[in-house]
């Protein structure tokens, strides 16, 4: 996930794979995905990362890129705000994605 990777879109790449690590899910015939995000880095204290929250800040206080989807996501539905464009790929197979469309990003 990339937040604002262009001047006027946000990039999300997503698998529905078997295997893959995310339950990432493609909604309504299309019209809409629901994207998991970031878990916690795996590290050797941190052995099973998706019981944790998913860090919306770094250890500096920065926002992570969860956080700024979900600053973002809030922004549009409390303020008169423009949802952030978000364009989805998803993986197909090893090193092959496909271009899902544009969607709007209104909540997290």
């Amino acid at each position: 996930m990339n937040f604002r990777l262009g001047p006027n879109h946000s990039v999300v790449l997503m698998s529905r794979r078997p295997n893959a690590p995310y339950r990432d899910r493609v909604l309504d015939e299309g019209m809409a995905v629901e994207y998991e995000g970031n878990d916690v880095p795996k590290t050797a204290g941190i052995l099973y990362p998706k019981l944790l929250d998913q860090p919306q800040f770094t250890p500096n206080g920065t926002p992570t890129q969860n956080g700024r989807f979900l600053e973002a996501a809030r922004l549009a539905r409390t303020q008169d705000s423009e949802p952030e464009q978000v364009r989805v790929y998803e993986k197909v197979l090893t090193g092959i994605w496909v271009y899902n469309g544009t969607f709007d990003l209104v909540d997290g």
